[in-house]
């Protein structure tokens, strides 16, 4: 019975009537019929969890560009390396969060390196780090030049990246209606159109939830515009830990990619900072403010 619920409401999707309370039931249906698709069984948890998020792919990614923020923003201005005997002491888990987004460049092969050369060299290099009393990391001796070249490539590249994207969120979508016997082949070309409204859904589902970073550091999720990129839900994260004096970097933790007049409503355009506002998909399937 609760199929044949869930197929009248994506029958009512087809129609072109979106409904957030139509969206908000497939995605919950799916978090636990979701085939292995993390992305589908992230946006349900956010639907149910929303205020606070402690775990799930976002949450990961939300930490993992923290850290990365932490260990580069007290050098970066001025522009000042640590000394290698006084490491912070979250080098060890920057240098692990830092090699999974380096292993994913393109250019790897152009710098002489390759995913393996990482995966092999990432436990020599941690394995020379000694702790010091006040928790800092001493740098003792590389075993190779390759070796001090992935230490130095590590602790220079600077690499924000999405925990997925629109694109991304629409198929999995798709294949676990699909799965679920809750649409039909002759009906995906109709679903198609609506990609933008339901994954501009899901950028109003995360817009203002909390991701906890840990027990000093949360971090709201919020709705930016950009000419460039689309709709975003970025993350911004402090460079220091209160109560000292911090900064803030952004980084997209969610894309919706496309022209602004055709995902926007001209209220959410005209509408500047979001962060006190709320948001929802209108009637003309744009992304709007309450």
């Amino acid at each position: 019975m609760i199929e044949i619920g869930l197929r009248k409401r994506v029958e009512r999707l087809l129609s072109g009537l979106v409904r957030p309370d139509d969206l908000n039931h497939l995605f919950l249906f799916a978090r636990d019929k979701n085939d292995g698709r993390q992305t589908i069984r992230e946006i349900g948890d956010f639907i149910a969890h929303r205020d606070e998020r402690n775990k799930g792919i976002v949450t990961d990614s939300v930490r993992e560009w923290a850290t990365i923020v932490a260990f580069f923003g007290p050098t970066f201005s001025p522009r000042q390396p640590y000394p290698w005997n006084k490491l912070p002491s979250l080098t060890p888990d920057f240098l692990r969060v830092n090699a999974s987004r380096v292993k994913a460049q393109s250019d790897l092969k152009s710098k002489g390196l390759s995913r393996r050369d990482i995966d092999h060299a990432l436990p020599r290099i941690l394995n020379t780090m000694s702790r010091n009393q006040d928790g800092t990391y001493t740098l003792g001796s590389f075993s190779s030049e390759k070796d001090e070249s992935i230490f130095d490539y590590l602790v220079s590249a600077f690499i924000p990246r999405s925990a997925f994207d629109g694109d991304k969120l629409f198929e999995d979508f798709c294949v676990v209606l699909k799965s679920r016997s809750l649409i039909k082949r002759e009906e995906m070309d109709t679903l198609k159109t609506l990609r933008n409204a339901i994954t501009l859904h899901v950028a109003a589902i995360m817009h203002n939830s909390v991701i906890i970073v840990n027990k000093h550091v949360s971090i709201t999720l919020r709705v930016s515009l950009s000419k460039d990129e689309g709709v975003t839900v970025m993350a911004a994260a402090p460079t220091r830990e209160p109560p000292k004096k911090v900064t803030f970097w952004a980084s997209p933790m969610y894309v919706v990619t496309g022209r602004l007049e055709e995902l926007c409503s001209n209220a959410l355009l005209a509408a500047g900072k979001l962060d006190a506002a709320e948001l929802e998909i209108g009637p003309d399937n744009k992304l709007t403010i309450i």
